[in-house]
């Protein structure tokens, strides 16, 4: 109850055979499949990656992925593992728990885009401020050089200086 609640699916996978036992579903019942049967095509690769390092590394098993849905829906999943050994300690098992992620899915898509834009603006800005100090660093050297008072020269290369820094920065 408490998974259902939560909206979790906890399955079974035997790395022997490839069967994954879903939910509580006997064997002989629905809910019982190929590993990577129910995984879209544009995933499969990367989701059989995930496992294999898991089982080969030990690397946390915690993915989002799309699964085909009947009627062809595609619905997205978060999915997080644990590997059991049997009693020679192979690799026999991985359970774990799903949970969809329809709803939380296209606002993290969007977030993702949102930061992309930003950054770019960031960087637009960035690029323009550090020109705009380059000149004027240019036009307060060009005026020290003109300068014959060598204390107001000073004060200007100064300033120059401290304009870099700020572009630096």
């Amino acid at each position: 109850l408490a998974l259902a609640a939560a909206g979790l699916e906890t399955w079974d996978m035997d790395l022997r055979t490839g069967r994954v036992l879903k939910g509580e579903a006997p064997p002989d019942k629905e809910g019982q499949g190929g590993a990577l049967d129910d995984v879209h095509p544009d995933d499969r690769e990367r989701r059989q990656a995930a496992l294999e390092a898991l089982v080969r590394e030990g690397t946390p098993y915690e993915i989002e992925y799309r699964l085909l849905r009947p009627g062809g829906l595609v619905a997205w999943v978060a999915a997080g593992g644990a590997l059991l050994r049997d009693e020679a300690g192979e690799p026999a098992r991985v359970i774990g728990v799903s949970q969809e992620i329809a709803e939380r899915k296209p606002a993290q898509v969007a977030t993702l885009a949102s930061l992309h834009q930003k950054e770019v603006l960031l960087k637009e800005v960035h690029h323009r401020v550090k020109n705009n100090l380059q000149v004027i660093s240019s036009l307060l050297r060009l005026e020290a050089r003109r300068l014959n008072d060598p204390l107001t020269a000073g004060a200007l290369r100064g300033m120059t200086g401290r304009v870099r820094s700020m572009a630096l920065l």
